[in-house]
């Protein structure tokens, strides 16, 4: 499971004991995600998801707005396979 994540050079980068993946677009989020039987209850998150801008996004909401898109796109998967 995902145990962190950061924003870094316009992807977000996912973590378990070290780095499992990163990505610049929802769809590979959602295979991250799928990949790693999903978030931890205690997953964090880097500062950088909301100060996004200083790492490669267009704005500070980018890499959030990025994550949750990927994040749906996972829980619809999980739905068609569930």
């Amino acid at each position: 499971m995902i145990h962190h994540i950061d924003a870094h050079n316009g992807s977000i980068r996912f973590y378990n004991e070290g780095l499992v993946g990163a990505s610049n677009n929802a769809e590979g989020i959602a295979y991250i995600l799928n990949t790693h039987g999903g978030f931890s209850e205690e997953a964090s998150m880097s500062s950088s998801m909301h100060f996004a801008s200083e790492d490669g996004f267009e704005n500070d909401d980018s890499a959030m707005e990025l994550l949750f898109v990927g994040m749906g796109l996972h829980a619809n998967d999980m739905g068609s396979v569930l």
